[in-house]
């Protein structure tokens, strides 16, 4: 088995596999594209609140959360919405500057955040099964799946049964640095 780079479109006929290079945009070769307003700016977060103000559940929830572009959007919203939640944030044990980011954004926008540090045998010990979960041995989804595993392990365990969580963002508003 192999993964399909996502830049490339597989073209199979007659037993033969071929690739064909996928072409994207760039924004600065596009000139269709039109520099963004404020009018464009507010209709965007108002959909986005709304988005997320619609999935509110009547009952305790949490957000899990890395400090990251989507998920501290969603904590912002729901703080600005006045949502009563918990945030959840998983890391290994040791990972002492992450902690301490992820714990200042909790406490600049202020919201309630639980961390869970795992240590080294703890994820050994689960990893089979999170492989096997996800279907897949590449390492950047098995990191992903392994945090979400830890932190709705705990979640649960504190008693929620509904978990937002950031995605996408990132790439919608290239919040990546690289």
């Amino acid at each position: 088995p192999e993964e399909l780079n996502p830049r490339n479109i597989l073209h199979w006929k007659e037993g033969k596999i071929t690739y064909i290079k996928q072409n994207f945009f760039s924004p600065e070769e596009d000139e269709s594209i039109e520099i963004v307003d404020d009018k464009l700016i507010e209709s965007i977060s108002n959909l986005i609140i709304d988005s997320v103000k619609k999935r509110i559940p009547d009952h305790k929830f949490g957000l899990l959360f890395s400090g990251g572009l989507d998920s501290t959007i969603i904590a912002f919203i729901l703080k600005k919405l006045k949502a009563d939640f918990t945030a959840y944030f998983c890391s290994a044990k040791g990972n002492d500057d992450e902690i301490a980011r992820v714990k200042k954004i909790a406490k600049e926008i202020g919201f309630k955040l639980k961390t869970i540090e795992v240590k080294p045998a703890e994820l050994i010990k689960t990893l089979p099964g999170i492989i096997s979960t996800i279907e897949s041995t590449d390492p950047v989804k098995v990191e992903v799946g392994s945090t979400i595993y830890f932190a709705v392990k705990k979640a649960s365990k504190d008693g929620i049964r509904v978990l937002f969580i950031g995605s996408g963002a990132d790439d919608i508003f290239f919040g990546y640095k690289r």
